[in-house]
């Protein structure tokens, strides 16, 4: 079946088809073969070659393309609950860590986006992403602060965006039924 896709749809499926190229080149070690080793001579070879699924640069355009792009341009026509609640499970068993001084509204979809977006996190390589978002509302007296905070080991970003990818699939293949 083909998609019927308009510009922003545009935006968003390109987006993702190179985000899922970026994890299939890394699932077939292509930075390893000998057609990349033998055919390719530019001046960041090595780096990129140094560069892995879950390093610092690739895991923030990762997480960009699967958090910001659709959410900026679907809002809230994804079903984000189903991430939300797959997040939550994840915080349940341990094996994403929520600051236990932030607030949970259960909006972790927002605030992932939110901190990605802003460029507010923390890489520790080989080990974690950990995404900061603060709301604050000046208006009320006193003025409120609230912090959000989750840290996601990195071995799981991948299954997390997998599920990212498969809300969008679902949106496309209902959304053009």
């Amino acid at each position: 079946m083909t998609i019927k896709i308009d510009d922003k749809d545009n935006l968003v499926v390109q987006s993702i088809a190179i985000g899922i190229l970026l994890m299939e080149l890394k699932s077939k070690d292509f930075l390893e073969s000998d057609y990349f080793l033998k055919n390719y001579n530019f001046e960041f070879k090595e780096t990129l070659r140094k560069m892995t699924l879950d390093s610092q640069g690739v895991v923030m355009i990762l997480m960009y393309i699967f958090f910001v792009v659709p959410k900026e341009i679907y809002a809230d026509k994804l079903q984000y609950e189903i991430i939300n609640d797959f997040i939550k499970d994840k915080i349940d068993s341990k094996i994403y860590v929520l600051n236990t001084d932030d607030y949970k509204n259960g909006d972790f979809v927002g605030h992932i986006r939110n901190a990605v977006s802003h460029s507010k996190f923390i890489f520790e390589p080989g080990k974690s992403l950990t995404v900061f978002d603060t709301n604050e509302n000046y208006k009320r007296k006193p003025k409120i602060i609230k912090r959000f905070s989750i840290s996601i080991p990195l071995t799981e970003i991948s299954i997390l965006l997998v599920q990212l990818y498969q809300l969008i699939v679902d949106f496309y293949n209902n959304r053009n039924k």
